[in-house]
């Protein structure tokens, strides 16, 4: 039996949408709806109808609606992938809520990024982007799976600017290596899963994967706390 049945045991867990995808260092940071407040914030958080131009703006930098749509249909393009009904009005509210949430804690990482000097170099998002490419049979099969996707060559190119330059930051700023999974941790969540996944392999045949998830989810939660800090005297802005 494939060690897949773990992970796809993990996405039946609740109902759940992406929090930030950060490659290489938090696979998914998933978060459940209950209990999840977009608005909660240690910063100056007000909504407003003041520029339909702009769906969020972050200490005076605006992000674009033309933006927040495309990362709205890629996220309910992913949401649809694991599950969840997109015609049911919650969903997409919880959709939408966490989209605005994602793009003020991408934009306050990136602002904070940009003032301790973290740039990526052009042959290493070139580089990136032909990684992604190659994974394609052709330029055809490729643009499909963009436009499925809900991007295009540009919104690619930029969302892979920020998760390199996302993923340089928390290297900086987040110690994995310091995340201690024990035993303990490892059968509890393997137990929780085996509740909701009859076909679940033995605990040892996934018990790295196990493990693995374990320190992704620590490793999210450290990333909430971080974000909660640079929250903290922040201007953030609702446009939407």
């Amino acid at each position: 039996m494939s060690n897949t049945n773990f992970k796809r045991g993990m996405s039946a867990i609740g109902w759940v949408i992406v929090l930030i995808v950060i490659a290489a260092i938090v696979i998914v940071a998933w978060w459940a709806m209950s209990g999840d407040d977009t608005n909660s914030s240690e910063g100056d958080t007000t909504v407003s109808n003041e520029d339909s131009s702009i769906a969020v703006r972050v200490n005076d930098e605006g992000v674009t609606k033309e933006k927040y749509d495309s990362r709205l249909k890629a996220t309910t393009a992913l949401a649809e992938k694991n599950g969840l009904d997109i015609s049911d009005p919650a969903v997409q509210k919880g959709v939408k809520d966490q989209v605005i949430k994602d793009l003020i804690s991408e934009t306050l990482v990136m602002q904070d990024a940009k003032k301790i000097g973290i740039k990526i170099g052009a042959d290493v998002i070139e580089a990136k982007i032909k990684e992604n490419r190659d994974q394609f049979a052709d330029a055809v099969a490729f643009q499909v799976a963009l436009a499925g996707s809900g991007l295009d060559e540009d919104g690619l190119r930029e969302l892979i600017i920020e998760q390199l330059t996302i993923q340089e930051y928390l290297s900086k700023k987040i110690d994995v290596k310091s995340i201690v999974v024990t035993d303990t941790e490892i059968q509890a969540l393997y137990d929780s899963v085996a509740k909701t996944n009859s076909e679940l392999p033995p605990l040892a045949e996934v018990k790295e994967e196990v493990r693995a998830q374990i320190v992704n989810n620590k490793t999210a939660e450290l990333v909430a706390g971080l974000v909660k800090k640079l929250e903290i005297g922040s201007k953030i802005e609702i446009l939407i």
